[in-house]
Protein backbone atom coordinates (compact mmCIF):
# COMPACT_ATOMS: atom_id res chain seq x y z
CA UNK A 1 0.00 0.00 0.00
CA UNK A 2 1.23 3.30 -0.93
CA UNK A 3 1.83 5.65 1.75
CA UNK A 4 2.68 9.20 1.91
CA UNK A 5 3.60 11.95 4.44
CA UNK A 6 1.85 15.69 6.00
CA UNK A 7 4.85 18.07 6.61
CA UNK A 8 5.56 21.15 8.14
CA UNK A 9 7.82 23.49 7.68
CA UNK A 10 9.71 25.66 10.88
CA UNK A 11 10.69 29.04 11.25
CA UNK A 12 14.00 28.05 13.01
CA UNK A 13 13.98 32.10 14.85
CA UNK A 14 10.14 31.80 16.06
CA UNK A 15 9.71 28.16 16.17
CA UNK A 16 6.27 28.45 14.68
CA UNK A 17 4.69 26.76 11.64
CA UNK A 18 4.68 28.61 8.56
CA UNK A 19 3.61 26.11 6.17
CA UNK A 20 1.70 22.75 5.57
CA UNK A 21 2.22 20.07 2.65
CA UNK A 22 2.22 16.47 1.55
CA UNK A 23 5.08 14.45 0.17
CA UNK A 24 6.87 11.12 -0.26
CA UNK A 25 9.98 12.30 0.49
CA UNK A 26 9.61 15.59 2.57
CA UNK A 27 13.30 16.25 2.81
CA UNK A 28 13.95 16.18 -1.07
CA UNK A 29 10.55 18.35 -1.14
CA UNK A 30 11.96 21.13 1.13
CA UNK A 31 15.16 21.18 -1.70
CA UNK A 32 12.43 21.95 -4.53
CA UNK A 33 10.84 24.72 -2.84
CA UNK A 34 14.16 26.40 -2.07
CA UNK A 35 15.26 25.82 -6.18
CA UNK A 36 11.77 27.46 -6.79
CA UNK A 37 12.12 30.34 -4.43
CA UNK A 38 15.30 30.86 -5.63
CA UNK A 39 14.30 30.98 -9.61
CA UNK A 40 11.25 33.35 -8.76
CA UNK A 41 9.36 32.56 -11.79
CA UNK A 42 6.17 33.75 -12.43
CA UNK A 43 4.11 30.50 -10.41
CA UNK A 44 3.62 29.51 -7.01
CA UNK A 45 3.56 30.80 -3.84
CA UNK A 46 4.90 33.97 -3.94
CA UNK A 47 4.67 34.78 0.07
CA UNK A 48 5.61 31.56 0.77
CA UNK A 49 9.26 32.07 -1.34
CA UNK A 50 9.52 35.09 -0.08
CA UNK A 51 9.98 34.06 3.76
CA UNK A 52 12.29 31.53 2.46
CA UNK A 53 14.48 33.91 0.56
CA UNK A 54 14.45 35.57 3.42
CA UNK A 55 15.62 33.21 5.40
CA UNK A 56 18.44 31.70 3.69
CA UNK A 57 19.47 35.52 3.46
CA UNK A 58 19.84 35.42 6.75
CA UNK A 59 21.89 32.35 6.92
CA UNK A 60 19.04 29.98 8.55
CA UNK A 61 17.61 27.06 7.14
CA UNK A 62 13.54 25.93 7.32
CA UNK A 63 13.24 23.08 10.13
CA UNK A 64 10.63 20.26 8.91
CA UNK A 65 8.51 17.81 10.83
CA UNK A 66 6.36 14.96 9.64
CA UNK A 67 3.02 15.90 11.03
CA UNK A 68 1.48 12.36 10.00
CA UNK A 69 1.85 9.26 7.56
CA UNK A 70 -0.81 8.11 5.54
CA UNK A 71 -2.37 6.21 3.04
CA UNK A 72 -1.94 7.94 -0.25
CA UNK A 73 -5.82 7.98 -1.07
CA UNK A 74 -6.04 10.05 2.06
CA UNK A 75 -3.75 12.85 1.96
CA UNK A 76 -6.37 15.63 0.89
CA UNK A 77 -8.13 14.99 3.68
CA UNK A 78 -5.40 15.01 6.02
CA UNK A 79 -3.84 18.35 4.78
CA UNK A 80 -7.15 19.77 5.16
CA UNK A 81 -7.50 18.95 8.75
CA UNK A 82 -3.76 19.60 9.70
CA UNK A 83 -4.53 23.02 7.88
CA UNK A 84 -7.19 23.88 9.38
CA UNK A 85 -5.99 22.41 13.19
CA UNK A 86 -3.18 24.39 12.67
CA UNK A 87 -4.72 27.71 12.05
CA UNK A 88 -6.76 27.56 15.05
CA UNK A 89 -4.19 26.67 17.04
CA UNK A 90 -3.18 30.23 16.20
CA UNK A 91 0.10 29.86 13.59
CA UNK A 92 0.23 31.69 10.85
CA UNK A 93 0.00 29.01 7.96
CA UNK A 94 1.67 30.56 4.75
CA UNK A 95 -0.90 28.15 2.55
CA UNK A 96 -2.39 30.00 0.10
CA UNK A 97 -5.53 26.80 0.00
CA UNK A 98 -7.23 25.12 2.54
CA UNK A 99 -5.13 22.02 1.59
CA UNK A 100 -5.80 18.98 -0.58
CA UNK A 101 -4.96 20.83 -3.84
CA UNK A 102 -1.62 19.68 -4.63
CA UNK A 103 1.03 21.46 -6.77
CA UNK A 104 -0.23 22.80 -9.80
CA UNK A 105 2.11 23.20 -13.15
CA UNK A 106 -1.08 24.21 -15.12
CA UNK A 107 -2.40 27.47 -14.56
CA UNK A 108 0.14 30.81 -14.85
CA UNK A 109 -2.53 33.67 -14.59
CA UNK A 110 -3.50 32.79 -10.94
CA UNK A 111 0.47 31.93 -9.67
CA UNK A 112 0.58 28.68 -10.55
CA UNK A 113 -2.17 27.51 -8.26
CA UNK A 114 -5.44 25.43 -9.70
CA UNK A 115 -8.79 27.19 -8.96
CA UNK A 116 -11.38 26.04 -7.03
CA UNK A 117 -15.62 25.39 -8.33
CA UNK A 118 -15.89 28.50 -5.63
CA UNK A 119 -13.61 30.49 -7.19
CA UNK A 120 -13.92 29.77 -10.99
CA UNK A 121 -17.69 30.93 -10.31
CA UNK A 122 -16.82 34.12 -8.09
CA UNK A 123 -14.35 35.23 -10.93
CA UNK A 124 -16.97 34.31 -14.19
CA UNK A 125 -19.46 36.40 -11.92
CA UNK A 126 -17.08 39.26 -11.79
CA UNK A 127 -16.01 39.27 -15.23
CA UNK A 128 -19.66 39.06 -16.50
CA UNK A 129 -20.46 41.67 -18.72
CA UNK A 130 -17.35 43.25 -18.78
CA UNK A 131 -15.58 44.66 -22.00
CA UNK A 132 -11.99 45.38 -22.40
CA UNK A 133 -10.97 48.46 -23.94
CA UNK A 134 -8.71 48.41 -27.70
CA UNK A 135 -5.88 49.16 -25.90
CA UNK A 136 -5.96 46.17 -23.50
CA UNK A 137 -7.48 44.11 -26.40
CA UNK A 138 -4.27 44.69 -27.97
CA UNK A 139 -1.91 44.28 -25.32
CA UNK A 140 -3.68 40.86 -24.65
CA UNK A 141 -3.24 39.91 -28.82
CA UNK A 142 0.31 40.81 -28.50
CA UNK A 143 1.25 38.87 -25.29
CA UNK A 144 -0.21 35.63 -26.78
CA UNK A 145 1.07 35.56 -30.34
CA UNK A 146 3.48 32.25 -30.74
CA UNK A 147 2.50 30.76 -27.73
CA UNK A 148 1.53 27.23 -28.02
CA UNK A 149 -2.51 26.92 -27.19
CA UNK A 150 -2.30 22.10 -26.00
CA UNK A 151 -5.23 22.61 -24.44
CA UNK A 152 -7.52 23.36 -27.47
CA UNK A 153 -5.49 20.92 -29.40
CA UNK A 154 -8.09 18.27 -31.02
CA UNK A 155 -11.04 20.70 -29.38
CA UNK A 156 -13.64 20.64 -32.51
CA UNK A 157 -14.75 23.78 -33.11
CA UNK A 158 -17.65 25.91 -31.12
CA UNK A 159 -19.97 25.34 -34.09
CA UNK A 160 -19.06 22.05 -35.12
CA UNK A 161 -22.15 20.33 -35.97
CA UNK A 162 -24.65 23.25 -34.82
CA UNK A 163 -26.64 25.40 -37.75
CA UNK A 164 -26.63 28.75 -37.40
CA UNK A 165 -30.83 29.99 -37.96
CA UNK A 166 -29.93 33.75 -37.05
CA UNK A 167 -26.99 34.03 -39.60
CA UNK A 168 -29.70 32.20 -42.55
CA UNK A 169 -32.21 34.63 -41.55
CA UNK A 170 -30.14 37.44 -41.63
CA UNK A 171 -28.77 36.73 -44.98
CA UNK A 172 -32.26 35.33 -46.44
CA UNK A 173 -33.04 37.47 -49.61
CA UNK A 174 -29.46 39.03 -49.84
CA UNK A 175 -27.10 39.47 -52.42
CA UNK A 176 -24.12 37.10 -52.64
CA UNK A 177 -20.79 38.94 -52.24
CA UNK A 178 -19.39 37.53 -55.12
CA UNK A 179 -22.76 38.13 -57.90
CA UNK A 180 -20.74 39.24 -60.85
CA UNK A 181 -17.41 39.26 -59.40
CA UNK A 182 -14.48 37.08 -60.63
CA UNK A 183 -13.67 34.64 -58.23
CA UNK A 184 -11.24 32.28 -60.17
CA UNK A 185 -7.27 32.65 -59.99
CA UNK A 186 -6.41 36.48 -60.27
CA UNK A 187 -4.79 36.68 -63.53
CA UNK A 188 -2.22 39.33 -62.13
CA UNK A 189 -1.35 36.76 -59.07
CA UNK A 190 2.23 36.81 -57.75
CA UNK A 191 2.28 40.20 -59.61
CA UNK A 192 2.87 43.74 -58.54
CA UNK A 193 0.28 46.16 -59.21
CA UNK A 194 1.24 49.77 -60.78
CA UNK A 195 -0.56 52.67 -60.69
CA UNK A 196 -0.51 55.20 -64.24
CA UNK A 197 2.00 57.14 -62.59
CA UNK A 198 4.15 54.51 -61.67
CA UNK A 199 3.92 52.67 -65.03
CA UNK A 200 4.56 55.85 -66.70
CA UNK A 201 7.80 56.26 -64.78
CA UNK A 202 8.82 52.81 -65.36
CA UNK A 203 8.32 53.20 -69.14
CA UNK A 204 10.33 56.42 -70.19
CA UNK A 205 13.12 54.98 -67.56
CA UNK A 206 12.90 51.71 -70.21
CA UNK A 207 13.19 54.26 -73.14
CA UNK A 208 16.36 53.83 -74.99
CA UNK A 209 17.40 50.78 -72.91
CA UNK A 210 19.22 48.00 -74.39
CA UNK A 211 19.41 44.57 -73.13
CA UNK A 212 22.71 43.27 -73.02
CA UNK A 213 23.79 39.87 -74.48
CA UNK A 214 23.01 37.65 -71.52
CA UNK A 215 19.86 39.19 -71.13
CA UNK A 216 18.71 38.39 -74.86
CA UNK A 217 19.93 35.74 -74.62
CA UNK A 218 18.26 34.42 -71.69
CA UNK A 219 14.95 35.95 -73.34
CA UNK A 220 15.62 34.10 -76.60
CA UNK A 221 15.73 30.73 -74.30
CA UNK A 222 12.95 31.74 -72.40
CA UNK A 223 11.08 31.69 -75.82
CA UNK A 224 12.04 28.92 -77.22
CA UNK A 225 11.39 26.80 -74.48
CA UNK A 226 7.93 28.39 -74.80
CA UNK A 227 7.62 27.28 -78.17
CA UNK A 228 8.53 23.54 -77.21
CA UNK A 229 5.61 23.38 -75.00
CA UNK A 230 2.73 22.15 -77.84
CA UNK A 231 0.30 24.13 -75.69
CA UNK A 232 2.37 27.20 -75.18
CA UNK A 233 2.86 27.22 -79.01
CA UNK A 234 -0.96 26.45 -80.05
CA UNK A 235 -1.48 29.40 -78.02
CA UNK A 236 1.32 31.40 -79.95
CA UNK A 237 -0.07 30.63 -83.01
CA UNK A 238 -3.85 31.66 -82.45
CA UNK A 239 -2.11 34.92 -80.98
CA UNK A 240 -0.18 36.06 -83.85
CA UNK A 241 -3.22 34.64 -86.62
CA UNK A 242 -5.68 36.92 -84.87
CA UNK A 243 -2.93 39.96 -85.24
CA UNK A 244 -2.37 39.49 -88.60
CA UNK A 245 -6.34 39.02 -89.87
CA UNK A 246 -6.65 42.73 -87.49
CA UNK A 247 -3.87 43.91 -89.31
CA UNK A 248 -5.56 42.71 -93.18
CA UNK A 249 -8.46 44.09 -92.26
CA UNK A 250 -7.03 47.38 -90.66
CA UNK A 251 -5.13 47.96 -94.05
CA UNK A 252 -8.21 47.20 -96.58
CA UNK A 253 -10.11 49.82 -94.31
CA UNK A 254 -7.33 51.93 -94.68
CA UNK A 255 -6.96 51.93 -98.57
CA UNK A 256 -10.87 51.85 -98.82
CA UNK A 257 -10.91 55.32 -97.32
CA UNK A 258 -8.02 56.58 -99.12
CA UNK A 259 -9.31 55.43 -102.38
CA UNK A 260 -12.44 56.82 -101.81
CA UNK A 261 -11.12 60.15 -100.49
CA UNK A 262 -8.92 59.81 -103.46
CA UNK A 263 -11.95 59.46 -106.23
CA UNK A 264 -12.59 61.61 -108.79
CA UNK A 265 -10.03 64.26 -107.70
CA UNK A 266 -7.64 65.64 -110.44
CA UNK A 267 -3.55 65.85 -109.93
CA UNK A 268 -2.74 69.96 -110.43
CA UNK A 269 -0.16 70.35 -113.01
CA UNK A 270 1.86 71.95 -110.44
CA UNK A 271 1.53 68.54 -107.87
CA UNK A 272 2.66 66.67 -111.43
CA UNK A 273 5.91 69.39 -112.28
CA UNK A 274 6.82 68.84 -108.42
CA UNK A 275 6.90 64.96 -108.99
CA UNK A 276 8.55 65.25 -112.09
CA UNK A 277 11.25 67.08 -110.86
CA UNK A 278 11.68 64.92 -107.84
CA UNK A 279 11.60 61.88 -110.16
CA UNK A 280 14.40 63.51 -112.71
CA UNK A 281 18.26 62.20 -112.64
CA UNK A 282 16.91 59.21 -110.65
CA UNK A 283 18.51 55.95 -112.03
CA UNK A 284 17.21 53.04 -112.15
CA UNK A 285 17.97 49.81 -112.50
CA UNK A 286 17.04 46.98 -115.06
CA UNK A 287 14.59 45.28 -112.90
CA UNK A 288 13.13 48.49 -111.76
CA UNK A 289 12.77 50.03 -115.14
CA UNK A 290 10.62 46.90 -115.88
CA UNK A 291 8.52 47.65 -113.19
CA UNK A 292 7.77 50.71 -114.23
CA UNK A 293 6.84 49.90 -117.84
CA UNK A 294 4.69 46.87 -116.79
CA UNK A 295 2.98 49.16 -114.26
CA UNK A 296 2.15 52.10 -117.35
CA UNK A 297 1.04 48.78 -119.89
CA UNK A 298 -1.81 47.70 -117.34
CA UNK A 299 -2.65 51.43 -116.74
CA UNK A 300 -2.36 51.97 -121.03
CA UNK A 301 -0.18 54.54 -120.77
CA UNK A 302 3.01 52.49 -122.03
CA UNK A 303 4.45 53.82 -125.38
CA UNK A 304 5.45 51.03 -127.82
CA UNK A 305 8.98 52.81 -128.02
CA UNK A 306 10.22 54.98 -125.19
CA UNK A 307 11.91 58.65 -125.93
CA UNK A 308 15.37 57.19 -127.03
CA UNK A 309 13.72 53.86 -128.64
CA UNK A 310 15.88 51.66 -125.85
CA UNK A 311 12.40 49.66 -125.05
CA UNK A 312 9.82 48.72 -126.71
CA UNK A 313 6.83 45.92 -126.48
CA UNK A 314 8.43 43.04 -127.93
CA UNK A 315 11.20 43.71 -125.09
CA UNK A 316 8.43 43.04 -122.53
CA UNK A 317 7.69 39.76 -125.15
CA UNK A 318 10.94 38.45 -124.76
Amino acid sequence: MDMTHIYALIDPETAQMRYVGKSNDPIRRLGRHLSTARMDTKIGNKKFEKWLLELVARGHRPGIVVLETIEHIRWKDAERYWISQLRAAGFALLNVHPGGAGPSRRRWSTGGRPLSEEHRAAISETLRGRVFSDEHRQRLSEASKGKPRPELWGRPAWNSGKKCPSISIAKKGGIPWNKGKHTGPSPNKGKAIHSEATRKKLSEMKVGMKASDQTRANMSAAQKRRLLDPAQKEKHDAIWANAQRIKRETQTEINAKISAALKGKMRLAEHSRNISKALSGRKLDEAARIARRVKMLLRGTLPLHDEDGKFAMKDLAS
